[in-house]
This record gives structure tokens, C-alpha cells and sequence, in this order.
């Protein structure tokens, strides 16, 4: 994938995955709301909110209901639909587990390799030009760390010998320091 669409193909990504647990958990809740209600109708002399928000928010009046027959079915009712859930989201969760098996892997690992003078500063889509304050001698070049690429080797090497030319001239320089001031 391009570094270009990098970014979107991130942001996408991360929004179907929210997605799909948003429209997992709707279709849990509606099965178990449904499977609940319709057993729940079956318990004889039982009144009982069935609404979806009802029977979410009462499971814990459960263990207050004094017929121990109706709070067995109530319990019973309460468990058969959680079952249900199972049941139906476990041949949807392998059947998309299949269809993972078949997309393709892309790496988000990039290495940029700019071509170019490597003295001259480059300017940089992200950050814009480079500023006007900064000289040649402060810009440093951006380098590239793979290692099998033989013009990367290249330029590392152009640099080492830069950086030990660079080190060598400011040995042989005089320094300010060293000047004998007169008494």
C-alpha cells in the first residue's frame, strides 16, 4: 500500500472494527431481548416488564420474586436466552473468522529513501518548507536504515567520511581559547 494511504487505510480499519462490534453486540441484544420476552410470556401468573431495557436492568430484582417456581422459570427463561446468543454468534463469529484467513497482510513498516543532494534541505509534505533560520551546516540529511540496499550503504559510508573530514578540520583549527593575552 502506498505511504500515501496509510492513514486511511488506518482510520478505516480502526472504524470497521468498532463497527463490528457496535452491530455484534445490537444483534446480541435483540436476540436475547426476543428469546426473552417470548419465554418469559410463557410463565404462567408472571407479570414482567419484557420491554429490551426492562430485562436488562431487572436481573437484579431476580432473587427478590418469593415464588421459588416462578424465579426458576424467570432464571431458566433468562438462561435459555443468553444460550441462544451463543448459538447464533458462534457460526457467525467462525464464518468470519474463514473470511480473516483471506485478506492480505500490508505492514504499516516503510522506509523512505529520498533521492536527491543529501546537503540540500528537502522539504517535507508534513511539515512544510524547512525554516529559513536553519543553515546548511545544522540541516542533517534523513537517512534510511535498511540495510540491504546498497545506495543506503553508499550514503552511509559518504557520511562517515564526512563526519571524520568534518572532525579532522576542527582538530587542525586554531581555537579562539588558545590565543596568549598579553599582561
Amino acid at each position: 500500500m502506498p505511504i500515501k494511504d496509510m492513514a486511511t487505510s488506518t482510520s478505516t480499519f480502526g472504524f470497521i472494527r468498532t463497527i463490528g462490534g457496535t452491530v455484534g453486540i445490537s444483534i446480541g441484544q435483540a436476540i436475547f431481548a426476543s428469546t426473552a420476552a417470548k419465554k418469559i410470556a410463557e410463565i404462567p401468573n408472571l407479570t414482567f416488564n419484557t420491554s429490551a431495557g426492562a430485562l436488562s436492568e431487572s436481573v437484579h430484582e431476580l432473587k427478590h420474586i418469593p415464588d421459588p417456581s416462578q424465579r426458576a422459570a424467570l432464571i431458566e427463561a433468562y438462561t435459555r436466552s443468553i444460550s441462544t446468543i451463543w448459538l447464533v454468534m458462534t457460526p457467525l463469529v467462525g464464518a468470519s473468522f474463514v473470511m480473516v484467513l483471506f485478506i492480505r497482510k500490508y505492514s504499516l513498516d516503510r522506509t523512505v529513501i529520498r533521492n536527491g543532494d543529501p546537503e540540500k534541505p528537502e522539504v517535507d509534505p508534513e511539515l512544510g518548507a524547512v525554516d529559513a533560520d536553519t543553515k546548511e551546516d545544522d540541516y542533517q540529511p534523513p537517512t534510511a536504515s535498511v540495510a540491504d540496499d546498497d545506495t543506503v550503504r553508499e550514503k552511509r559510508s559518504l557520511e562517515k567520511e564526512r563526519s571524520v573530514e568534518d572532525a579532522e578540520k576542527a582538530t587542525t583549527r586554531p581555537s579562539s581559547s588558545s590565543k596568549t593575552t598579553g599582561s
